[in-house]
This record gives C-alpha cells, sequence and structure tokens, in this order.
C-alpha cells in the first residue's frame, strides 16, 4: 500500500508543485503578466499541437483504434453535459441565467489539454495509449467548444446573459472590458461584483443574425484550432506513414517537452484568490461536481460497459481534471458569468491535487493502473 501511495504522490505532487512555482514566482514580481500572456500563447499555439501530434505520429492506428472506446468518449462527452445541464436548470432556476451556465460550464469542461494529457504521458509513458488519449481529446474539445457556445446561446436566448461586461447583472467583474486577448493571464483572479445598472437592461437584446455570425466563427475557429492541426496532422502522418527528418522529430519533440513545466508555471501564476462572498457556494459545488461526482460516475458506467484496465484510467483522468483556463475566454466573449468562473477554475485546479492523488491511488491498489 506504502508503494501505492508513493506511485500517486510521484505523479500528481511535481504537477502541484510547479503551478505553486509559478504562483509563487508571479507574486514575488520574477514573471509578468506580459510571460502569464506569451507563455499561455506558446502553449495553445506551439507546445500542445506538438505534443498531440508527437502522440499520434508514426503510430499503427489500425492497431490502437478502438471505436468502441471513441464512441464511449464521444457520446458520454453529449450526455453528461446534458445531464448536468438538465439538473443545473431544476436545481438553480430561480436564480440568473448566467449563473446557471458558468456552473454547468465548471461542473464539465475539463482542462485535457494543459493537465489531462500530460498526466497522462506521466502514468502510462509515450506510446500507443498516448495516441489513444490524443484521439480522445480530439473528440473532447470540439464537444467542449460546441457545448460552451450551445449553453451561452440558450441563456442568451432570454435576453439575459448576453449582458456584456458593463452589463452581466449582479455577477460582475468591475472594470473589464469585452477584450479578451490578455484575459487568461487574470482567469482565476477573484474581485466584488457590481450592481446592474437598471438602464442596462435596455441593451440586453442579441440580434439571431448576430448569434447566426458567432456560431459561424466558433466553427471556424473549431477548425483553426491549433490542438486540434496538431492532432490532424499527427493523424495524417500515421495514416500516409510519413516519416520526418530527424531534425523535424527533434524540433517537434522539443516544443512538446515544454507542455508540462510551461503550463504549470503559467497555470500557478495566474491564480489569486481576494476572499470569499455569497457567490463562492456556486463555484465550490460545482467544482465538487467537476472532479469528484464526474470521474466517479464515469468510471463506474464504463467499468459496467466492460472496459477495463488503462481505459479505465484514461477516462478517469480526462474526466478528472479540473475545469479549462481556455473556457473562461469563451464565458467573457460571450457575456458569462466570470465572478464565479473564475472562482471554479480555482478551487478545481487546487482541489484536484488531492482527488486526482486519491482516484490514482485507488486505480494502483486495485491493479487497474500497472
Amino acid at each position: 500500500m506504502l508503494n501505492n501511495i508513493i506511485f500517486s504522490l510521484n505523479i500528481v505532487l511535481p504537477l502541484v508543485l510547479l503551478a505553486a512555482i509559478g504562483y509563487g514566482a508571479k507574486r514575488v514580481g520574477l514573471v509578468s503578466d506580459g510571460f502569464l500572456k506569451g507563455g499561455n500563447k506558446v502553449i495553445f499555439y506551439l507546445a500542445i499541437p506538438a505534443t498531440l501530434f508527437n502522440s499520434l505520429y508514426a503510430t499503427n492506428l489500425g492497431e490502437i483504434f478502438d471505436p468502441g472506446f471513441v464512441g464511449f468518449v464521444a457520446i458520454w462527452t453529449i450526455t453528461s453535459f446534458a445531464i448536468i445541464w438538465l439538473l443545473t436548470w431544476l436545481a438553480l432556476r430561480k436564480h440568473h441565467p448566467t449563473i446557471i451556465s458558468a456552473w454547468v460550464n465548471g461542473a464539465h469542461r475539463g482542462n485535457l489539454a494543459m493537465l489531462g494529457l500530460p498526466l497522462l504521458i506521466s502514468i502510462l509513458g509515450e506510446g500507443d495509449y498516448a495516441a489513444k488519449v490524443a484521439m480522445a481529446a480530439a473528440i473532447i474539445i470540439p464537444l467542449y467548444n460546441i457545448q460552451t457556445i450551445l449553453l451561452l446561446t440558450v441563456t442568451n436566448s432570454d435576453g439575459q446573459a448576453k449582458l456584456g461586461n458593463d452589463v452581466a447583472g449582479d455577477y460582475v467583474l468591475p472594470g473589464k472590458s469585452r477584450r479578451t486577448k490578455n484575459v487568461i493571464a487574470r482567469v482565476t483572479t477573484i474581485q466584488k461584483p457590481r450592481a446592474i445598472r437598471p438602464e442596462a437592461i435596455q441593451r440586453c437584446k442579441f440580434p439571431i443574425n448576430a448569434n447566426i455570425h458567432f456560431l459561424g466563427n466558433l466553427a471556424l475557429g473549431i477548425i483553426k484550432n491549433p490542438p486540434i492541426i496538431g492532432v490532424a496532422l499527427g493523424l495524417a502522418a500515421a495514416t500516409l506513414g510519413i516519416s520526418l527528418p530527424t531534425i523535424a522529430e527533434q524540433t517537434i519533440g522539443s516544443l512538446a517537452a515544454l507542455t508540462i513545466p510551461l503550463a504549470l508555471l503559467c497555470l500557478g501564476g495566474a491564480m489569486t484568490f481576494k476572499g470569499f462572498d455569497t457567490n463562492f457556494k456556486f463555484a465550490l459545488t460545482s467544482g465538487l461536481i467537476k472532479v469528484v461526482a464526474l470521474p466517479i460516475v464515469t468510471i463506474a458506467l464504463a467499468a459496467a460497459l466492460g472496459f477495463r484496465g488503462n481505459d479505465l484510467t484514461i477516462l478517469m483522468i480526462l474526466h478528472g481534471v479540473p475545469t479549462a483556463v481556455g473556457s473562461y475566454v469563451m464565458l467573457a466573449e460571450m457575456g458569462g458569468n466570470t465572478y464565479v468562473a473564475g472562482t471554479n477554475i480555482m478551487l478545481t485546479t487546487v482541489l484536484s491535487a488531492f482527488t486526482l492523488s486519491l482516484l490514482i491511488f485507488v486505480f494502483r491498489t486495485a491493479g487497474i493502473i500497472l
């Protein structure tokens, strides 16, 4: 049992310590907001696509492709989102619609690229299972984007969610503009909300044409999404049997090696906490669903359907990682509740250090992780 505890801590604690170092470096002025902004761009546009490409490149897809696993990932991602949305609406329908959208998003959308993939590679290593993870990510990431936009668009139909950062009810961060190019660096900054101005209600309507235009841009954005491009190129190389020169392989490998340390340093540096308020409970409860209930239900369902071994490990990590940092950007862009969303990201990042360690320990003890 002691060996299993040590195994679990060896997997999770290095990631937690990297985030803690990032947090400390930002507090003492060792890194700036500019570093965090640039670092996140490097991760998103270069490191993560390189990691996903490497996971698929030179892989025999015929041997690793599992239609049952891929089908489960797709169906469960859609079904779990629908269930969480329905239950949230039933429980919180008397609250502001932006609370509901932030709660659903925080309880379902995981940080696959920055934490899920690195963590699984640490557990399973490079190889066929890494390629399986990349294929799962290629399904889940676009679905997450579509689900978030659908969630916010439906709440917008009431003319209540699309208020903009200057009119978002009782849940707006003061002093935030509609521009989101610097939003990731301050993703978990928690500030006191301000009350809605009555005259702002008159500006809440969001035309159907604007919705259609935004959805079109979203579809284009998904196609142009760097992680998705990395997966597509990796699949193409594997399918066509393309072999890259050694120089190219080593360059891509070096970029991929940046993912874990740089992502966690930036994540830790972006975290701040400025106290509790009445909306803290929404972030906490949605966070507990994300890092406790969702992975447990996923594991139980997958096991009942016959999945075993490392397939369960992949599903456990994919659904047990903290809420995605990038989801904050989409909520901010569409007038979502950035206050609850930011708090949720901070809480799930901290809580997952304990929940993932416990889940890995249980899986190791049960012989699922070898």
